[in-house]
């Protein structure tokens, strides 16, 4: 039994990886991410409209079909079979009692269909397209190993499906119903298929080269596997000595059909995309708007998050490393590995900006990782060989932590239920019937309570100083409508590193800071596994008892003033202060809403020079008169532990209207404020979180 295993020790290991792919994969997808990925909803919207409607004319045509008939022929010939099945031995005692006839009646049937197979609002469909995605995601692993295989032989194949299995990225998005999955996977098998054919060129291997090419096409419009194609079609050429071979092999019958099939399986797969040819141009013009394409521009960004996030800081060094001994003694397998990998990358990073959405390098992590992969067998291959190979053992297992751990949190936080029903729970269960919620649309407010818009534009509230205006009891910010603030950073020739210390000074990140200080209650996914995050606070209300002035700032009230801060200011043993300034906005700014006073605490003075780490800051309400002088006060109590403060006047946009002030008063107060019995606490909220690492963390 031993020898036996001995024997098959790579395909014994291959199969303890694809069951750990299958644990990584399919634990967590239910109820696994929320419901209301913008993209997600496609290819399962098609897929039943496809049922529904009993034909294939799809909807959306900026992704090809591929994904949709997939899941099209698995929810029929298998969840909707086994959903069938599930309904009749539920309700087994019903037909026993002759309470559900056959055959069943359309209107019975339909009802059925929707509300118990489907589920209310096709509920269960996601949980469908979500286990087929997982399960290509498995297959993502497999094809990793055939292809490192194929070009290194089994020991770089091996690792490569190892480093696949817990790839983050992998993992992340095999949890999703969106086509990068899918693409992933044909990419690995098209790309094989080229790599197959160039063993030995007959039909049968041009034939399967050019299904799996046409499968890739119809996955997202890619075609960076006919360029490795194009490689192995010249060298094929070139393996010729006498040029009449050469010519002759040029016009390969057997090469000249690969893209002919591919172009067939497409169309075939695609054949509505040539009948609706008008909507698909528009629908295809806009994302190509969207993605900038043409652009010309070197994107820092997609490389930063891969070195950090998606791939890891050892890892990638590993792969550099990768390139570097290929090119000492496999020149040549590497430069067909590179023909896939870099023309991507100069599509998604030079030639479009379509490298800010970091789910589309999930198709090429794989083949990156084929070069760590490669690396750590080179080096198990360096003499003294025990001690080397040692080595690479260490290194592989440090570049399966590297990832393992954030895989292992998407795991265990996608088991749990979803956020809004917990946010939901609390608030029905802690904030007493008729309170007044300011709370963003995504939030689940009751029927029986009243909501505030809580919104940042044009004009609405967004503030505690804002929701103490309008009479707001409690704040529920969701950071799914907060976090698109903090996208400006990762546009191309932008920042290396996220630059958290600029975005902490902007206007919304100092709301969310304003708002924890008073916080009750957070539903908050690590940054690893992104959901929807929910921070409650109570909005206090103050009243002044008494005051004592004790600074005042004049301007002419005839400059514009675009910003403006305090020297600091002691406030050590305060027990509030009371703020009073005069403001005017430009008066052709009709419906605007900007301009404030802030006061921002510090610890030492030092902080407070420099502007840095602030414990805390208060905001006045923005200004929304234009043409007049509005005189105003913040009032509030002084954060515990404060010792000096710096006043301030700031805008919430960056093309913020002309703004006047004439004075700014500084009181030391006796401030009474009101909390209505809720106790607070200060909610710290990880800088993963407020300020994402990619969109939605996605």
């Amino acid at each position: 039994m031993w020898n036996k295993i001995k024997k098959h020790k790579y395909e014994a290991i291959l199969v303890v990886v694809l069951l750990a792919a299958i644990f990584l994969r399919f634990t967590g997808i239910k109820p696994g991410f929320h419901p209301f990925h913008n993209d997600e909803g496609t290819i399962r919207s098609e897929a039943i409209r496809f049922i529904k409607n009993n034909n294939f004319e799809p909807y959306h045509l900026e992704y090809p079909a591929l994904p949709n008939y997939i899941n099209y022929f698995a929810y029929k010939l298998i969840f909707i079979p086994l959903g069938w099945i599930k309904y009749f031995a539920l309700n087994s005692n019903k037909i026993l009692d002759g309470l559900i006839t056959f055959p069943l009646g359309k209107d019975v049937y339909n009802r059925i269909f929707q509300l118990e197979i489907l589920g209310y609002q096709d509920k269960n469909v996601l949980f469908w397209e979500r286990w087929v995605t997982a399960f290509f995601g498995v297959g993502v692993v497999l094809a990793s190993y055939l292809v490192g295989k194929k070009l290194f032989g089994k020991t770089v194949g091996l690792i490569s499906a190892i480093l696949v299995c817990v790839n983050y990225r992998q993992v992340l998005n095999s949890h999703f119903g969106l086509p990068d999955i899918y693409n992933a996977f044909f990419f690995l098998l098209s790309f094989w298929a080229v790599l197959f054919l160039r063993e030995k060129v007959n039909f049968w291997r041009s034939f399967l080269c050019g299904v799996f090419l046409g499968f890739y096409l119809s996955t997202k419009y890619q075609i960076f596997s006919f360029v490795t194609l194009l490689f192995v079609y010249f060298e094929q050429s070139l393996r010729n000595y006498k040029l009449k071979d050469k010519i002759s092999s040029l016009f390969n019958p057997y090469f000249i059909v690969v893209p002919i099939i591919s172009l067939l399986v497409f169309l075939f797969l695609n054949l509505y995309l040539f009948i609706n040819l008008e909507t698909a141009v528009s629908q295809l013009s806009y994302l190509s708007l969207k993605n900038r394409a043409g652009i010309m521009q070197l994107m820092y960004y997609p490389y930063s998050y891969l070195f950090k996030i998606g791939i890891g800081r050892v890892t990638s060094f590993l792969i550099i490393a990768g390139i570097l001994l290929g090119f000492l003694e496999e020149r040549w397998k590497l430069v067909l590995l590179l023909s896939a990998i870099v023309p991507f990358f100069y599509f998604f990073t030079f030639f479009s900006s379509g490298g800010v959405y970091t789910r589309n390098f999930v198709s090429v992590i794989p083949f990156l990782l084929i070069l760590a992969a490669y690396a750590i067998s080179k080096i198990a291959s360096f003499k003294p060989r025990k001690i080397f190979t040692s080595a690479a053992y260490i290194v592989l297992a440090v570049l399966v932590w590297e990832n393992l751990a954030n895989s292992l949190i998407v795991v265990k936080e996608y088991s749990k239920p979803w956020n809004f029903e917990l946010i939901a729970d609390w608030i029905k269960k802690e904030i007493p019937k008729g309170s007044t919620i300011a709370g963003h649309s995504s939030v689940p407010v009751p029927g029986d309570m009243v909501r505030i818009t809580y919104d940042r534009w044009p004009w609405l509230y967004f503030s505690l100083e804002e929701f103490q205006e309008v009479g707001a009891q409690y704040a529920i910010a969701n950071f799914d409508q907060i976090d698109s603030d903090f996208y400006w950073w990762m546009g191309p020739l932008e920042n290396w590193n996220k630059p958290v210390a600029v975005m902490r000074q902007s206007y919304t990140a100092l709301t969310i800071d304003e708002l924890t200080d008073f916080g009750v209650h957070q539903e908050i996914n690590p940054w690893q596994a992104p959901e929807s995050n929910f921070v409650v606070a109570k909005v206090p209300y103050y009243s002044l008892v008494s005051r004592e002035k004790v600074e005042t700032f004049s301007y002419d009230k005839n400059q514009p003033l675009s910003t403006w801060k305090s020297e600091p200011i002691k406030v050590e043993g305060w027990s509030g202060f009371d703020i009073e300034y005069l403001m005017k906005m430009d008066p052709h700014e009709p419906n605007y809403k900007d301009g404030l006073i802030f006061i921002k605490f510090y610890l030492d003075k030092e902080g407070a020079l420099k502007g840095e780490n602030h414990l805390a800051v208060r905001l006045s309400a923005r200004d929304d008169k234009p043409g007049k002088w509005v005189n105003k006060n913040l009032l509030g109590k002084v954060p515990q532990g404060s010792v000096y403060g710096v006043l301030g006047f700031m805008t919430s946009n960056p093309n913020a209207a002309v703004y006047f002030l004439d004075k700014v008063e500084l009181y030391k107060a006796v401030v009474l404020e009101d909390l209505g019995g809720v106790k607070v606490r200060k909610i710290k909220i990880d800088e993963n979180i407020l300020f994402p690492n990619s969109h939605i963390n996605l």
